[in-house]
């Protein structure tokens, strides 16, 4: 054990030792931050498909207003056009010319 705690390294091997454990710190972090990007990016995409299905289900209905899974859509019909509003939003326009 004593020769383990005398020895010595050149200065340059723990400066390489360094710099590399930055880029790996920097490369992770990088990584970590895309998977967390990614994974927002996907829970945004099923929440809009969700949207579009329980708009699908209140036009096939013919219902004004549906809720399901706590995604409310109403739906506007006239003679002429049907939309379909999710949060104040347009989701679905369709007009007849």
């Amino acid at each position: 054990m004593e020769k383990l705690r005398n020895r010595r390294l050149p200065a340059s091997l723990l400066l390489e030792g360094l710099i590399a454990l930055a880029m790996f710190g920097v490369l992770t972090t990088l990584v970590l931050g895309e998977l967390g990007h990614s994974r927002q990016q996907r829970l945004e995409e099923l929440r809009q498909g969700e949207v579009l299905r329980v708009a699908k289900m209140a036009i096939q209905t013919r219902q004004d207003q549906l809720t399901i899974n706590q995604v409310s859509v109403q739906v506007d019909k006239s003679a002429k056009s049907l939309k379909v509003y999710h949060e104040g939003k347009v989701v679905i326009a369709v007009e007849k010319k």
